[in-house]
């Protein structure tokens, strides 16, 4: 399969599962392990990559904004992928929470995050700095997401260039998903501040981007029947 094919398999994929209902999963038992390795076409809040226990924030204004319950790889309509975090509720506005989620991209590992403060909400993603002592993130510049407040899920579309290709022999590319994180900021948004971790699931979970694709095998051809 070509790799404009696979791609809109990856989109209907992942557009089958938006008329799933966008619940939260109820307790431990609705899945067997914390981390679940799966194609990013059949993620959902139904079924994510990364399972989180409820009620389990600290330190945060607004407990159920800042408490992680899922998160995923998934498809957007353009074939792109995205980041996406579930919270218990943001029923009322998370003032001042930001939400992360870290993968290991191309060229090492990169974060998307969420912020929502005093203007709205603002997307970011970057990476993180190995030649630092100690390591540190660093802020790559602002990317596009959306937040569905109804269902208390954000998605974050990720950078083309940070996610691993789509390959060209029909093999399978995985894409390890390093976990999620809530954080309360501590100041305001113009002037800095610190980031107090509110919740966390780190889980590292194998996505796959594209799954193996059969090859079909041109015919063998007899020379002495070649005219």
């Amino acid at each position: 399969m070509s790799a404009s094919r696979l791609r809109a398999a990856l989109v209907a994929g992942a557009l089958a599962v938006t008329s799933l209902s966008m619940t939260a999963p109820a307790s431990a038992a609705d899945f067997a392990e914390d981390c679940v390795d799966g194609p990013a076409s059949a993620a959902s809040a139904e079924a994510p990559h990364i399972w989180d226990a409820g009620g389990d924030s600290q330190f945060a204004p607004n407990a159920d904004a800042a408490d992680l319950r899922a998160g995923w790889i998934g498809v957007n309509e353009e074939g792109g992928f995205t980041a996406n975090i579930q919270v218990t509720s943001m029923s009322t506005p998370p003032l001042m929470q930001q939400f992360m989620l870290s993968y290991s991209g191309v060229k090492g590992e990169h974060y998307v995050s969420a912020r929502y403060a005093e203007t709205g909400w603002a997307f970011n993603t970057g990476h993180l700095d190995t030649t630092q002592t100690p390591q540190r993130q660093v802020n790559d510049g602002p990317t596009t997401g959306s937040v569905d407040t109804a269902a208390g899920i954000i998605t974050i579309n990720l950078p083309e260039a940070a996610v691993p290709p789509a390959p060209t022999d029909g093999s399978e590319v995985k894409m390890p998903v390093i976990g999620m994180k809530s954080q309360q900021l501590l100041g305001t948004n113009t002037s800095g501040g610190l980031l107090l971790l509110t919740d966390d699931a780190n889980w590292v979970c194998d996505v796959i981007l594209y799954e193996a694709q059969e090859t079909e095998e041109e015919p063998a051809t007899d020379p002495s029947q070649t005219p």
